[in-house]
């Protein structure tokens, strides 16, 4: 048995997005003015990793120094994404190969 479910009409859903768009408007404006900037941060942070936990993306970081030591891998890597972008580029996303293909796709983003 399937359930009666039935589809709401147009004016039903933009009424209701015009709704969640002034309720977050008229929540923006009040956290802005009444909620402290280090509280707000904090939220934001919060949310942040709350997000972040439904995402497949991964974040790999390589220290400049291990201790007091230089990390090789570091200026390996330093190197090796310098030939393949410019000095505007902050983020890259790689991928695997395509079969018969023999290194992985680095894409650069700004």
């Amino acid at each position: 048995m399937h359930p009666n479910f039935q589809i709401p009409s147009t004016k039903t859903v933009i009424s209701t997005a015009a709704s969640v768009a002034a309720t977050a408007m008229l929540v923006r404006s009040f956290t802005k003015d009444f909620v402290p900037p280090e509280l707000r941060q904090y939220i934001f942070t919060k949310f942040h990793y709350f997000v972040a936990t439904f995402t497949n993306e991964i974040t790999l970081v390589i220290d400049e120094y291990e201790g007091l030591n230089k990390n090789q891998l570091f200026y390996a890597a330093e190197i090796y994404l310098g030939t393949i972008s410019n000095p505007s580029t902050r983020r890259f996303r790689a991928s695997l190969p395509e079969k018969g293909e023999e290194n992985p796709c680095f894409y650069g983003k700004k």
